[in-house]
């Protein structure tokens, strides 16, 4: 495990390009396997760890898993990025409350899509699994940045927060 240092441009040096060319993190070295983007590790992982139960061997939960696993970046996380970068990246002076109020708005009508697959359940699929892995950081950097959350939305994010896992990650990053 190593980390990168974003605010020094540690993922644009050549050294870490050779492995994601674009740039970007995540990234896994095994082996000779080199591997970036998130879902695509994420699924790699849980499938050379089947006993972790990360990834549903029912084909109907392995779908709804592979749906989240694109809705979270395709659909959750750009208006979320939008609102990270104008509250967080932009000078006081240089942000613009409408278009911060524009993206939680945007933000908080995807929470309703969420609240609804949970229903009663404490996860979204039938167990927890990638998609819920996939949804936390992204879920925590929303209720930092003042979105809403309902309260069935909040009792879950708790629940995934409360983990060993996320809870040795969640040191690391900071």
């Amino acid at each position: 495990f190593e980390q990168i240092n974003l605010m020094q441009g540690e993922q644009k040096r050549d050294a870490y390009l050779a492995i994601n060319p674009n740039g970007k993190v995540p990234a896994v070295r095994d082996g000779e396997l080199l591997l970036w983007e998130s879902s695509a590790i994420m699924l790699y992982l849980a499938e050379k760890f089947p006993h972790s139960g990360l990834l549903p061997t029912d084909p109907l939960q392995r779908a709804k898993l592979y749906q989240w696993l694109t809705w979270q970046p395709g659909t959750y996380n750009p208006p979320l990025s939008a609102l990270n970068a104008e509250m967080v990246f932009k000078p006081p002076g240089q942000q613009s409350p409408e278009r911060i109020a524009e993206l939680k708005a945007t933000v908080e009508a995807n929470n309703l899509i969420i609240d609804k697959q949970l229903g009663e359940k404490e996860y979204l699929l039938d167990t927890f699994s990638l998609a819920d892995i996939v949804m936390l950081p992204h879920l925590s950097a929303a209720a930092d940045r003042g979105c809403n959350l309902s309260t069935r939305i909040a009792v879950y994010l708790n629940r995934l927060q409360e983990r060993e896992s996320w809870q040795k990650v969640s040191t690391m990053a900071t």
